[in-house]
């Protein structure tokens, strides 16, 4: 038993040197380094870096001072932040002043830089300086390939920056934080939100209907118009005019009110106040069949015209389906 806990050499006898070192001593915090260590008689085992009275615990303990490695001289030796991050026994220091050096630490630990050092301590790779930098101007080059506001906004890497004199930009970054814009470059804080970009917008602004908004470099949605790189959840949506539907019953709704609010369908005033509800040129729904007529495309625009008040937003979708039941019905007579 007692050879299996204090170690024999050859013979058998005990190594009653470190059998007689107080456990309590070896495992004291100031003692946790090689140096420190052996200088008390304790062994220090280099795998673990810990120091202990047990020499059998560990294979490669170091028993004397003369054994330890200088780890200043090692961590020195690194003249970068990243080769010394990537040494587990080195952590690089920061200073404000002088030059920044990579150092064993505080105990030889490698983890706290010594008292003269104000700066940071680096241990990882991915926290040195330069690794940051060259990952945010890889980022920042990744982010400029990106041409619309929309899409960039939707990466959680970029954020869209915009410059009145035009020339905006999809950028990394303040800091390559993808949050705010650089003042001196942009005019804006940054767009990180897609519903907020100048193209969705714009798209939003089209009068809401296939033929307008596809005509306006927009894709048809379903039924909302959206920028033509924004990723669209309708089943088949349009980009080309020609595949808009054609409505063929624009004819069967009587006052603007209920035309507008058909696809495919706009309401035609001619000179003489007469109205038409009619598909319009081509049957794309884009202008008059008579070119002199005012067109309404949305029914808030009927708001002007005689007898045809535009219904409130409640009663927008109810009008609308009974507009359509009514032609279904009229079609079937």
């Amino acid at each position: 038993g007692i050879n299996a806990e204090y170690g024999s050499d050859a013979s058998g006898s005990i190594d009653y040197a470190h059998a007689e070192c107080p456990e309590a001593a070896c495992d004291a915090a100031e003692l946790q380094s090689c140096e420190a260590c052996t200088d008390e008689a304790c062994n220090w085992c280099d795998t673990t870096r810990t120091c202990t009275h047990l020499p059998g615990q560990c294979p490669d303990a170091y028993t004397a001072v003369g054994q330890c490695e200088d780890l200043a001289a090692r961590c020195l030796a690194h003249a970068d932040c990243g080769a010394c991050a990537d040494d587990a026994r080195c952590v690089w220091c920061e200073r404000t002043i002088g030059a920044d050096v990579c150092s064993s630490g505080e105990d030889d630990l490698g983890t706290v830089c010594p008292g003269i050092f104000d700066g940071v301590a680096v241990a990882k790779r991915a926290e040195c300086p330069d690794v940051i930098a060259d990952d945010i101007a890889a980022r920042e080059a990744r982010c400029a390939k990106i041409a619309s506001c929309s899409e960039c906004a939707a990466d959680p890497e970029c954020v869209y920056c915009d410059r009145a004199v035009g020339n905006d930009a999809c950028s990394a970054g303040v800091d390559g934080e993808a949050k705010e814009c650089d003042g001196v470059l942009f005019d804006s804080d940054g767009i990180t939100d897609a519903a907020q970009c100048p193209d969705v917008l714009e798209c939003a602004a089209v009068e809401q209907k296939c033929g307008q908004c596809v005509d306006a470099g927009c894709t048809w949605c379903g039924e909302s118009c959206v920028p033509r790189n924004v990723p669209c959840g309708a089943d088949d949506p349009v980009v080309d005019i020609e595949s808009c539907r054609v409505n063929e019953n624009c004819g069967e709704y009587g006052n603007c009110a209920t035309c507008t609010l058909q696809e495919g369908c706009i309401f035609c005033i001619s000179l003489t106040g007469d109205g038409v509800c009619e598909n319009g040129t081509d049957g794309k729904a884009l202008a008059c069949s008579n070119g002199l007529d005012r067109k309404r495309v949305h029914c808030s625009q009927c708001a002007d015209d005689p007898d045809n008040v535009c219904p409130s937003a409640a009663a927008h979708s109810v009008l609308a389906v009974a507009a359509a039941l009514g032609a279904a019905l009229i079609a079937l007579l």
